[in-house]
């Protein structure tokens, strides 16, 4: 992954000169696993995976994370074997070519960024995220999230991944916007 963050963030630097402020959700949005694992599927990459048979039956977050794993893995053996520039040119064909549809989608602002920008406009503080709970095998985990603003929670969220799960109360925060009339924590 550290060859995907290299060219994802130069070439953003370069293309983007003056989004300093948007860049990390471009980044963001490029590099998460929903859309490694889509790109990974794409290009085939599944039907080349020996999954164990409760990944098998897990079609949801897990087999994305496999799959955005997938395609990193494969961007480290072009490296090894072919070289930065090789590697480079594989990213950029078949990851940054999707970058016009991210940011037309919309998918280029982090519902966690959001809350946090909106938070901290309004309220002065920045919102921590706490785990409640977290239950399951290893393979299939669930965690409950709270994020906070002080001690108050004010959105709950449930995900596969603590990272899932915190995207999810984030979200749930924004649905509510309770937390506008808390006072100052």
């Amino acid at each position: 992954d550290s060859v995907l963050d290299m060219v994802v963030t130069e070439y953003l630097y370069t293309h983007y000169p003056d989004a300093e402020g948007i860049l990390t959700n471009l980044r963001s949005a490029i590099v998460n696993f929903r859309n490694l694992g889509r790109i990974a599927r794409q290009l085939g990459l599944d039907s080349y995976l020996m999954m164990a048979r409760g990944e098998v039956q897990n079609n949801g977050r897990a087999r994305e994370v496999i799959l955005a794993n997938c395609i990193e893995a494969v961007i480290g053996a072009i490296y090894l074997d072919s070289g930065f520039r090789i590697a480079e040119t594989f990213i950029r064909d078949k990851i940054l070519v999707e970058l016009p549809k991210i940011i037309a989608e919309g998918k280029d602002v982090s519902v966690k960024s959001k809350l946090q920008e909106m938070i901290q406009s309004e309220l002065a503080v920045t919102p921590t995220y706490k785990v409640l709970a977290q239950d399951g095998p290893d393979h299939d985990k669930t965690f409950l999230v709270s994020v906070m603003v002080g001690e108050r929670p004010i959105g709950f969220g449930k995900g596969a991944s603590k990272q899932e799960a915190e995207f999810s109360a984030a979200k749930d925060a924004l649905g509510g916007n309770t937390w506008r009339s808390f006072p100052l924590p």
